[in-house]
């Protein structure tokens, strides 16, 4: 049975953004040797279209998204590109114990630059991020109050400059999470709290192997995780989410970079008033270096902000972060005598979002950060302002 919740939704986005230090230059580098100009900043523009879709058969649901999108440079015309993106999920229920998810993502985008995991690589070379990640994922319901959580995904990334296909990605994962349930196991409540333990595993691959000197690495890697993990909501909405576990990572080759240790992420999302919410996160945990390494950081970090809603059209944001990143995964320190990097980052983020109609979001954002490290010529400054409009039909 065809449920009238079903449809399509097309959409469309505009945005233009001004940023003085696009490839996040040191300071102290020298600018016109390594852009050809004397010229840091530039404007760029982001159109993209796409469609959203949604279709409800009984207890099944399934929703596809597909989008394209062009990018365009006011001045280093060398990274302008066309993406896109595609998204297809079921949401599937078998009897009254069983209810999960199957689904397949895709994107391609630029990737040396305006990402977080990527900024600051410096490189002025357009590179071209191809993803793919496909999934499977199911709860069991049984006894009262307890929930069997699986899951398995396999990511595929890959890089079109050359000199960046020794970051192509395989990497296969699998969880198992035992949940104990803040109501009975009979789905009266959808997103009920709980509190459990969770293991995950990823056996990673990076098919093109690094080159060091005379050493050629490969970076392959098996990682085991396992911990607690609780969700809580509390009332007037306020929401929380947490993990605090052990992870122990081995790479097949220089096994000096091996890690193990405590990791976790905590999210608060605190409804403090009828118009506010304080977001908050605080995290340690692995995490990809940048988009010129293979190896992984130990990333430690926490951000905060206000969602405050001055009028039922109008809200201000702001997002304050700090992040430590120690680049202890990186095996040239143990193959070539170097000093192990680290680096601190900081960034600022203040927005106002209009809603004129509900189907359509107007928004100015400003954004400044920076980038300290005990290597020289790493560290940079930035500032950025941007103007977007989203709307759907």
């Amino acid at each position: 049975m065809v449920s009238a919740d079903t449809g399509f939704t097309p959409h469309a986005f505009v945005g233009v953004t001004h940023d003085d230090n696009l490839f996040r230059l040191s300071d102290g580098a020298d600018t016109a040797a390594t852009l050809g100009s004397d010229e840091r900043a530039d404007i760029y523009r982001v159109l993209a279209a796409g469609i959203d879709a949604s279709a409800q058969v009984s207890r099944q649901r399934f929703n596809l998204h597909g989008s394209v999108n062009q990018m365009r440079f006011s001045r280093y015309t060398q990274l302008d590109n066309e993406g896109g993106a595609a998204r297809a999920r079921w949401d599937w229920a078998v009897a009254s114990d069983w209810q999960g998810g199957l689904g397949y993502d895709y994107s391609r985008s630029l990737a040396n630059i305006g990402t977080p995991e990527t900024e600051g690589s410096g490189g002025t070379e357009r590179n071209l991020r191809s993803e793919q990640r496909s999934y499977v994922e199911g709860d069991y319901r049984f006894l009262p109050r307890w929930r069997l959580r699986l899951g398995a995904q396999d990511r595929d990334l890959d890089n079109s400059a050359v000199s960046r296909r020794v970051l192509d990605t395989r990497a296969t994962s699998g969880e198992i999470a035992l949940h104990r349930l803040s109501v009975p196991a009979d789905y009266s409540e959808a997103d009920p709290n709980f509190l459990g333990p969770r293991w995950r595993f990823t056996d990673g691959d990076y098919p093109h192997p690094e080159t060091i000197g005379s050493a050629v690495i490969d970076n392959g890697y098996d990682q085991h995780e396992v911990g607690i993990v609780a969700g809580w909501r509390f009332p007037g909405m306020s929401r929380a989410l947490a993990f605090v576990g052990y992870t122990e990572r081995s790479h097949d080759q220089v096994a000096e970079r091996d890690f193990q240790g405590t990791t976790g992420r905590v999210t608060f999302d605190w409804q403090v008033g009828a118009k506010t919410v304080l977001v908050m996160s605080a995290w340690r945990e692995l995490t990809v270096a940048d988009d010129q390494s293979p190896s992984y950081v130990v990333s430690e970090g926490a951000h905060l902000g206000p969602d405050w809603s001055v009028t039922p059209k109008i809200t201000l944001k702001a997002r304050l972060a700090r992040e430590e990143r120690d680049y202890r995964g990186d095996p040239r320190q143990f193959l070539i005598p170097t000093q192990k990097r680290v680096d601190d980052l900081e960034s600022l983020r203040l927005a106002l979002e209009y809603e004129p109609v509900p189907a359509a979001n107007i928004a100015i954002a400003w954004k400044t950060g920076e980038r300290e490290s005990n290597l020289p010529l790493t560290d940079y400054r930035y500032h950025s302002i941007s103007a977007t409009v989203r709307a759907h039909f």
